[in-house]
């Protein structure tokens, strides 16, 4: 493991994973399940479908998702905890991969949701190479569901722009994301801009929050494989 993925693993494992009840982010909840103003997936029949919760962190997506009748598959970045979520999870088939190396065969999936972790960037990767990843494993006509950071998000105070456009983490509260690089967008045209090549029929939502000085903001999105 790297120094982000150990920290990372070592968070989950200790202070989130053996939380009795998880709850989903709102917007994903919002882009499955509502059709005010206009639905986030037209098909809302999610029976049998296979979804991959890319990043699934402690799990906090799947009470959700058992309830809307997916067949739920997910990814993690490290082998201990694979092994830990699994443990907890017996009936979801998670396994070790990142957002530009995703453990399974072309048009694998019927949707993906990859909530707040799409625009992590391994080492010499770049964005357009982990939504190129997400778009193989998608079929054809299939959805992603995900969530991309505001440049005015409160993680980016005193980041450096790398030439990629990423961003270094260097002033993380939490000290979880320190030297993270971290795609983000100043907007949703930019946001449309990035993920064109690849897909299709957005429909994007913008989150903002302010507790305690800690500004959070990110857009979420819902869009159909090319």
């Amino acid at each position: 493991m790297n120094t982000s993925a150990a920290i990372w693993t070592s968070h989950y494992i200790r202070d989130k994973i053996n939380i009795k009840k998880c709850y989903p982010e709102m917007f994903v909840i919002r882009l499955l399940t509502s059709s005010f103003p206009v639905p986030g997936i037209e098909d809302r029949n999610y029976r049998g479908l296979k979804l991959l919760d890319l990043s699934c962190g402690y799990g906090r997506n799947f009470p959700l998702f058992r309830d809307l009748d997916f067949d739920i598959y997910a990814t993690e970045i490290s082998e201990e905890l694979v092994g830990e979520l699994s443990r907890k999870y017996p009936d979801i088939n998670i396994r070790v991969g990142w957002a530009h190396r995703i453990p399974f065969e072309d048009g694998f999936f019927d949707g993906v949701v990859a909530c707040n972790s799409c625009y992590y960037l391994a080492e010499g990767v770049c964005f357009r190479d982990n939504a190129r990843e997400i778009h193989r494993v998608i079929k054809k006509g299939g959805w992603f569901i995900g969530s991309m950071l505001s440049s005015e998000h409160s993680i980016f105070k005193g980041a450096r722009i790398q030439e990629d456009g990423s961003m270094l983490i260097v002033d993380d509260g939490q000290g979880l994301r320190n030297n993270s690089r971290i795609q983000c967008v100043s907007s949703s045209d930019e946001l449309v801009e990035m993920l064109s090549p690849f897909f299709h029929g957005f429909r994007i939502g913008y989150f903002c929050d302010d507790f305690a000085g800690f500004r959070r903001r990110f857009f979420y999105f819902s869009c159909y494989r090319n």
